[in-house]
C-alpha cells in the first residue's frame, strides 16, 4: 500500500533532485576554482589541495568525484570551452568543412578558447596523464568530423575515406599553428577555403 502512495513518491523524488543539484553545484563550484587557479599559475602550479582551498569543497569530496588533478583539469577545460561546434549539413563536403573551420578559427581566437587553449598545450606537456585524457577527447572531437566525409562518400562525392586524420589534420593544424606561433592570428575565409580544396582534392589523389 504504502508504494502506491501518491505523497511518499514526491518526498523521496524531492530528496534525489535536492541531492543531484547539490554534487552539481559541488561539481562547479570545484571546476570554476581549478580554471581560476590554472589561469593564475599554469598547469604546473596548481594542486588539489588548492583547489579544496579555492572552491571550499573537501579534498575527500573532490576525490568522490574525480581520481585525480589531470581528471579535474580535463573537466576544467571542457567546461570553459562548451559545448563544441555543430556539424554543418549543407550537402556539399567542401562547404561544410569550410563553414565548420571558419567557425573553429573564429571561437579560437575570442572568449576562453584563447586562452584555454595555450593551457592545454602546457598541461600536454607536462602531464603524461592529462596527454592520454586530452588525446581521448581530441580524436572524439575529431572523428565527428567523419559524418561530413562519410555523407560526401554516400553522395558520390568523394570516395569513401580509411583515415581522416591524414585528410583534415592540415587543416585544423595551420588553424592552430597560426594562433599560437605566428603573428597572423587571424584566419581569414578564403585562406580556410584553400586549406579544406586542398584536403578534398587529396582524397581523390
Amino acid at each position: 500500500m504504502s508504494a502506491g502512495n501518491p505523497q511518499t513518491a514526491p518526498a523521496n523524488g524531492g530528496k534525489r533532485a535536492e541531492k543531484s543539484g547539490q554534487m552539481k553545484r559541488t561539481r562547479e563550484r570545484v571546476l570554476a576554482a581549478t580554471a581560476e587557479l590554472i589561469s593564475e599559475t599554469g598547469y604546473s602550479g596548481i594542486t588539489i589541495e588548492q583547489i579544496a582551498r579555492r572552491s571550499g569543497v573537501a579534498r575527500s569530496t573532490i576525490y568522490r568525484h574525480w581520481d585525480n588533478l589531470p581528471e579535474i583539469a580535463m573537466a576544467a577545460f571542457r567546461r570553459s570551452l562548451g559545448t563544441g561546434l555543430d556539424i554543418p549539413d549543407t550537402g556539399s563536403v567542401r562547404e561544410d568543412l569550410v563553414l565548420y573551420y571558419q567557425a573553429l578559427a573564429k571561437q579560437l581566437q575570442t572568449g576562453a578558447w584563447r586562452t584555454v587553449v595555450p593551457a592545454m598545450l602546457q598541461a600536454r606537456l607536462q602531464d603524461q596523464l592529462f596527454a592520454a585524457l586530452l588525446f581521448t577527447w581530441t580524436d572524439r572531437w575529431r572523428n565527428e568530423l567523419a559524418a561530413i566525409l562519410d555523407a560526401g562518400a554516400a553522395r558520390g562525392e568523394i570516395p569513401p575515406v580509411d583515415n581522416i586524420h591524414d585528410v583534415l589534420d592540415p587543416v585544423v593544424g595551420g588553424i592552430y599553428y597560426r594562433l599560437l606561433f605566428t603573428n597572423r592570428p587571424r584566419t581569414d575565409a578564403a585562406t580556410v577555403r584553400a586549406w579544406v580544396d586542398r584536403a578534398v582534392n587529396s582524397i581523390s589523389c
